[in-house]
Order: C-alpha cells, then sequence, then structure tokens
C-alpha cells in the first residue's frame, strides 16, 4: 500500500494512465485528505522537456486574474509593500504583471527560461521577501509539503499564496471510462471537499 504523500494515510489504486505514450503509471487516491498522487515520478524530466505544456490556452487569462486577486491581497496584508517572490514563475509573466502596477516582484523557476522578467530573477531582490506566490505549481511537486517549507526557508517570509485545480469529488475512476485530462507533469490532483465536521 502506498501512503499519501500529504497526509500519511493509506490509498488505494484508483486507476492506470500511459503516461508520454510509453509509461503505463498508476494513480493513488487517499480517501482522507482527498490526494490524488501517481506512483513515484520517474519520467518527470521527460516532461519538463517543454515546460510550459502547448495545451495550456489559459497562460495568459489566468495570470491576469491572478495579478487582480494577489494585489488586493498584498495590499491588504503588506500595504503592497516590500519584496515578493513568484516560484515556479514559468516565463515571468505574472512578476511582470506585478511589477507593472507598482509590486516589487522577483521571478524564480529552475524549469523555464524568464523572458518577461528579465533583470528580476530571486537573485536580484534587495530585502528579504514578505511573501512567496506559487500558481499551478504545487500539482507537478513530488513532496509538497517540503515544497513549501523549502519555499519559505529560502524566502525567508511566512507567507505563501498559491492555487491549483481542484478535481471533482469523488474523484474520477478511469477504469469506468470518466475522462479527464491530465498532463504528463502533474503528479498530484487534489480533491474538493467539505470539512469536517
Amino acid at each position: 500500500m502506498k501512503l499519501c504523500l500529504l497526509c500519511g494515510s493509506g490509498t488505494e489504486v484508483r486507476f492506470k494512465r500511459q503516461v508520454l505514450h510509453q509509461y503505463e503509471v498508476s494513480y493513488f487516491y487517499c480517501d482522507q485528505c482527498g490526494l490524488m498522487q501517481t506512483e513515484k515520478p520517474y519520467w518527470l524530466k521527460e516532461a519538463y522537456h517543454d515546460a510550459i505544456v502547448a495545451a495550456d490556452t489559459g497562460v495568459v487569462s489566468r495570470n491576469l486574474f491572478f495579478q487582480r486577486q494577489v494585489a488586493v491581497v498584498l495590499n491588504f496584508l503588506f500595504d503592497g509593500k516590500g519584496c515578493y517572490l513568484d516560484y515556479g514563475g514559468g516565463y515571468g509573466l505574472f512578476t511582470r504583471l506585478m511589477r507593472d502596477v507598482g509590486f516589487d516582484f522577483y521571478w524564480q523557476d529552475p524549469y523555464c527560461e524568464n523572458l518577461f522578467a528579465r533583470g528580476f530573477s530571486s537573485t536580484e531582490a534587495m530585502e528579504p521577501f514578505k511573501a512567496v506566490t506559487c500558481f499551478e505549481v504545487m500539482e507537478h511537486i513530488e513532496h509538497p509539503l517540503e515544497f513549501v517549507t523549502k519555499c519559505l526557508e529560502e524566502s525567508e517570509c511566512r507567507t505563501f499564496i498559491f492555487s491549483t485545480e481542484l478535481m471533482q469529488n469523488p474523484p474520477p475512476n478511469l477504469m469506468r471510462g470518466t475522462i479527464i485530462f491530465l498532463t504528463p507533469a502533474n503528479i498530484f490532483h487534489f480533491i474538493r471537499k467539505e470539512p469536517c465536521d
């Protein structure tokens, strides 16, 4: 039995799916916390050949949406003052958008070239970060809790703002023919669950 990497409970195989047209991968579901995870992702290096998936047609609109939302949050929490880090920042679009509206944002992404926020990589920051943003990244991280801890320690801050697409509850059972879109780099899927009573 594979243990859940989020809460440590037991998991069950929910379905198997071919990844990158060559690897048969098992997807495990944790009924306790609602996490869907793959087996150990030995194919990730190949999956990251292109950091941004061509099928991601919402990348610009998503960044514009997050720019408006995060600006409100940062103005409320920090009066908009301070340095901020976008971890897993892709081409740097979100960092550029936030800088364009007056926030001192910096970019970091070990898998992608910084096209839009050149000169504003995390190593250029002159002071500690007040918050880390991390959008549509958590589903790609093999050990999510360790990742968040590492981000907060390295950035020397206590605020972590993230988003991820939630999967339906109950999760689909592809062995019964349900169709969902999974990319090879998505190794986790978080399930929308109601709070416990």
